[in-house]
């Protein structure tokens, strides 16, 4: 047990740990939608532009405490349809990509940057429960952006899909505009997801979509590499 000095003493120490902020918003922008707005993905897509802003802001300022752009999305690809028990569900997974590099250090590989981590659904489940085969997981070598210290790598991982009418629904960022270098650091590669159709025709899957699948049809998430710190000559 802990005596009443122990415990007050804690609660000053949590009191000097976090600075108070006032946060000033638009009602009705982006960040201040209202109660009556949908804002599914807001949480871990959304979110994640604005720590984007604020880094961007601070590089000139304080650069040796900041970290280079990294995934920021949840890379979600989510399947739904029959499960091998008979019932309807919904196979929901999150994909890591690059953390992004520092000042002291090069990004680690395939984590959630700056939300909760999560390990990935392990194979034998997913292919235990669901018409999904795992066919490859493995690091995305060379994604994350050259620097003084480079960039962490994303991942790879693709499914194939063992029963006609499954639907995917993909929500992801960082497709069109790659994870950003700080201090002439290199962009790190950016997300890419690819369905190679049954028949033998590929396409490049946007960052929002829904869509059918066939048994046979092949789905590779490309997660993206983190930003590079400093040049790469240095």
């Amino acid at each position: 047990m802990r005596t009443r000095r122990q415990l007050l003493k804690g609660a000053a120490d949590i009191q000097h740990c976090y600075r108070p902020l006032t946060i000033a918003t638009r009602p009705g922008s982006i960040l201040d939608p209202g109660i009556d707005r949908p804002v599914v993905g807001g949480n871990h897509e959304t979110s994640q532009r604005a720590v984007d802003a604020i880094v961007r802001a601070l590089e000139p300022a304080v650069p040796e405490r900041l970290t280079a752009g990294g995934s920021t999305t949840a890379g979600l690809l989510i399947f739904g349809g029959r499960r091998r028990d008979g019932a309807i569900g919904t196979f929901y997974e999150t994909h890591g990509g690059g953390e992004g590099a520092r000042a002291e250090r090069d990004g680690v590989p395939v984590v959630r940057v700056h939300l909760t981590n999560t390990m990935n659904t392990p194979v034998e489940v997913v292919e235990a429960e669901y018409f999904v085969r795992v066919d490859e997981q493995r690091l995305r070598a060379g994604s994350g952006g050259a620097g003084r210290h480079r960039g962490g790598d994303g991942m790879v991982r693709s499914y194939v899909v063992l029963k006609d009418g499954m639907a995917l629904t993909t929500m992801f960022e960082r497709r069109v505009i790659p994870p950003y270098g700080l201090q002439g650091g290199a962009p790190g590669a950016p997300f890419r997801v690819t369905l190679h159709q049954r028949d033998g025709n590929s396409r490049v899957l946007t960052g929002k979509e829904n869509l059918l699948l066939q048994a046979g049809d092949r789905v590779v998430m490309e997660t993206s590499g983190g930003g590079g710190y400093g040049a790469p000559a240095a």
